[in-house]
C-alpha cells in the first residue's frame, strides 16, 4: 500500500474530530492503550469510544443506541456493538479526496471471546488463518480476528496483505506507535467524556496552496488580512479534537491546535473552519451557534450536538455493522420466507433513511462530492445476510449511482482548477481581482454542468426506488 503525502486544502483544518497462539496478551480494563497498539503507526485519525458508559447514558438508552437490530446502524451517530465494553477505531484519511479512508482498523473489547466461525458463516464468508491467526471474512470483505483477552481486531474493506500487517504488529507486543498528537488522545477519554475524536494534520498543509484557496474563496473578504499572511497561519494547523460528553443530551468541545499564535485572528480561523465543515458535508445549523474563542494556538468551540450532527461527522471512520454474537448455525440454513422479508423490509427502511439523511445535508452543505462518496460507503455497509437479490442489487445501483453523482462533481472541480491555472503565474495586485472574477465565472460553468449530472442521477433513484418499492410489495405482500 503506497501512503501518498497530501497537499494542503482547506479541508484539512477540520473535522471534527489479531490471534490465538502467538499473539500477545493485550490487557483488557487498562485504558485504551493496549488498544491502540494495534492502531498501524500511519494513521492520521483516531476515535476513542467508552461504549459500555456511553450506553448507559439517558440519550443512548431513550435512543436505543445499543440496539443489535440493523436498522439501528442508520439511525444512531456511530455504530456500538452492544457486546463491547470498548472500542478503538484508527484510519489514514486522504485529505487530497475529501478525507476518504485509505484504510480503517477498528480494536473492541468485549467480555467474551467472538467465534470466527460463527462470525464468518453468519455472513455467508469463511475463516482461513493469516500470519497465524485465525481469520474470519465477511461477504463484504471484512476481516474480523481475535486477540486475547477477549480483544477482536476489524479491519474493513480488508487486503489481505494489510490484514497481516496488522496481525503483525500486534503480535510484536510493542507501545503503541501512533503520532505524538495522537497519542494525545489516550488519556482524554474518562467518566465524564465518553467519545474522542481526533485527527492528525501536522506537516499536512502547504502555504502556498492554502494561500490560492483564500484567494479563490468566496467567503474571504481583503478586509480579513493578507492572504499570504493568514495561509502561513492557518497552513499551520497541527490538528482537532473533537470530545463527546454523553448525558440527556451530547454536550461537545472542538479543539483546534495550530503551530502559531491564532488569538488575533478568531474570525477568519473560525470562518475556514465552518467553510471546511460544510465542503465535507459536516456543518448543521446547530454548529454555527456554538460559542468560539481563540486563544494562545487553539480555536476553542463547545456546544451540543444533535444525532445526526454527530452522524455526520463520526460518518468518517466507522465498522460495518455486525453481530458480534450470532447463532453457531447461522448462515447454513435456508432461510424462512418471513425472515427474508423482515431483512429485505430493514435493508430496504435503511437506504431509504441514508437517502433521506443524504437529501438534508445536500441542502445546507456544497460537499456533494465527499457527503456522496460517503454515504455510497454507507449503503456498501449495510447487513445483507437473507436480503432479496433484487433489494442487493439496487442497492448495489444505488452506491453506484451516488459514486458517478459524487465523481461527476469532483471533475468539475479539477476542471476549474485547471482553468484557473491557464496562464497562472506571478502577479500584481492591481490584476488579482480581475483574475478572481475569471477563476469564479469558470468554476461556475463548471459546477453548472455537474449539477445537471447530479439532477440526473436523483431522477433515476427515484425512479428505481419507487420501482423496487412496488415490486417488493407485491412480492411479499407487505409494505415497503
Amino acid at each position: 500500500m503506497i501512503h501518498r503525502t497530501p497537499p494542503l486544502t482547506l479541508r484539512m483544518l477540520t473535522i471534527l474530530s489479531a490471534l490465538a497462539g502467538f499473539l500477545p496478551v493485550v490487557a483488557a480494563g487498562d485504558g485504551f492503550d493496549d488498544l491502540a497498539s494495534c492502531i498501524p503507526a500511519d494513521a492520521n485519525a483516531l476515535i476513542l469510544i467508552d461504549v459500555e458508559k456511553t450506553l448507559q447514558a439517558p440519550v443512548a438508552q431513550q435512543q436505543g443506541w445499543g440496539r443489535t437490530l440493523e436498522a439501528a446502524y442508520v439511525e444512531r451517530p456511530v455504530f456500538l456493538p452492544p457486546e463491547a465494553t470498548k472500542l478503538a477505531i484508527g484510519g489514514r484519511l486522504d485529505f487530497r479526496n475529501d478525507f476518504v479512508p485509505m484504510w480503517e482498523v477498528a480494536v473492541i473489547e468485549t467480555p467474551a471471546a467472538v467465534a470466527m466461525r460463527s462470525l464468518a458463516m453468519r455472513d455467508r464468508g469463511y475463516v482461513e488463518t493469516v500470519n497465524g491467526a485465525e481469520t474470519a471474512w465477511t461477504a463484504a470483505n471484512t476481516a474480523y480476528f481475535q486477540l486475547p483477552n477477549n480483544v477482536l481486531g476489524v479491519v474493513a474493506r480488508a487486503e489481505r496483505q494489510f490484514v497481516s500487517r496488522v496481525i503483525g504488529q500486534a503480535q510484536n507486543a510493542a507501545p503503541a506507535s501512533l503520532s505524538e498528537y495522537l497519542q494525545q488522545a489516550l488519556k482524554l477519554v474518562n467518566d465524564r467524556v465518553q467519545i474522542l475524536f481526533m485527527i492528525d494534520l501536522t506537516d499536512a498543509a502547504s502555504p502556498r496552496r492554502m494561500e490560492d484557496r483564500l484567494r479563490q474563496a468566496s467567503w474571504f473578504k481583503p478586509s480579513d488580512g493578507d492572504p499570504a499572511v493568514l495561509a502561513k497561519l492557518l497552513a499551520g494547523v497541527r490538528g482537532a479534537a473533537l470530545r463527546v460528553a454523553v448525558g440527556s443530551d451530547c454536550q461537545c468541545q472542538l479543539q483546534v491546535d495550530f503551530r502559531d499564535d491564532v488569538s488575533s485572528h478568531e474570525k477568519i480561523v473560525k470562518d475556514a473552519l465552518l467553510q471546511t465543515l460544510a465542503e465535507l458535508g459536516m456543518a448543521t445549523d446547530e454548529l454555527a451557534k456554538w460559542s468560539f474563542s481563540a486563544k494562545g494556538r487553539q480555536l476553542l468551540a463547545q456546544g451540543k450536538l444533535s444525532t445526526d450532527g454527530q452522524r455526520r461527522l463520526f460518518s468518517v471512520l466507522e465498522i460495518p455493522p455486525t453481530d458480534l454474537n450470532p447463532a453457531g448455525d447461522a448462515g447454513n440454513s435456508e432461510p424462512s420466507e418471513s425472515e427474508r422479508r423482515e431483512r429485505s423490509l430493514v435493508y430496504f427502511a435503511s437506504t431509504e433513511e441514508l437517502l433521506k439523511d443524504l437529501r438534508s445535508g445536500l441542502k445546507d452543505s456544497k460537499a456533494t462530492s465527499a457527503w456522496m462518496e460517503r454515504y455510497a460507503r454507507r449503503i456498501d455497509d449495510l447487513p445483507v445476510l437473507y436480503v432479496d437479490d433484487e433489494l442487493l442489487e439496487y442497492g448495489d445501483k444505488l452506491a453506484e449511482t451516488l459514486r458517478i453523482m459524487s465523481l461527476s462533481k469532483r471533475q468539475a472541480g479539477i476542471r476549474s482548477g485547471v482553468r484557473r491555472s491557464e496562464g497562472a503565474g506571478y502577479y500584481y495586485d492591481y490584476d488579482a481581482y480581475e483574475r478572481n472574477a475569471q477563476a469564479s465565472a469558470a468554476k461556475r460553468q463548471e459546477m453548472a454542468v455537474a449539477s445537471d449530472a447530479v439532477v440526473e442521477g436523483w431522477r433515476l433513484i427515484d425512479d428505481a426506488t419507487a420501482d423496487v418499492r412496488r415490486k417488493m410489495t407485491q412480492k411479499y405482500q407487505a409494505e415497503f
